[in-house]
């Protein structure tokens, strides 16, 4: 499996939005009007600058997470967003074109959705928005 993730081929594990698994599978395909809503999601992250209007943003819309059907038939995700799942998409190197493997990133075969000025751009804000909104603790013990 560490040969093929490195050779950036799909290795499974679930769906993400955006793509499709490939009816012989190791292989994701990009599903259009999922790629549409990953593109609006980066880009509405950028024009909010914080995660929870942006999730407030996807409800109103009614957009949901991946929906998938399991080998055994059943129906998985196709849940609202919540601030840890858009948090999980937004750093998702997959939507660049890539594949995430042992923390290491590598050239993947799927088609990219983001382009990279867009995702360095999200990467970073993610990054000013940390935990500690961006501000150092002044006095972490008084």
């Amino acid at each position: 499996m560490s040969a093929s993730r490195r050779k950036g081929k799909w290795t499974g594990g679930h769906p993400v939005l955006g793509y499709d698994i490939h009816p012989r599978g190791r292989r994701l395909i990009l599903n259009a009007g999922e790629a549409h809503q990953v593109r609006t999601i980066f880009t509405l992250y950028l024009d909010y600058g914080a995660m929870l209007p942006v999730v407030r943003d996807l409800d109103r819309r009614g957009w949901r997470t991946k929906q998938w059907v399991t080998r055994r038939g059943e129906t998985q995700g196709g849940r609202p967003f919540t601030k840890s799942g858009l948090y999980r998409l937004l750093t998702n190197p997959i939507y660049t074109g890539d594949v995430r493997f042992k923390g290491q990133v590598y050239d993947g075969e799927q088609e990219a959705i983001v382009k990279p000025d867009t995702w360095e751009s999200v990467q970073k804000t993610l990054r000013r928005n940390g935990r500690s909104g961006g501000a150092g603790v002044r006095k972490p013990y008084e």
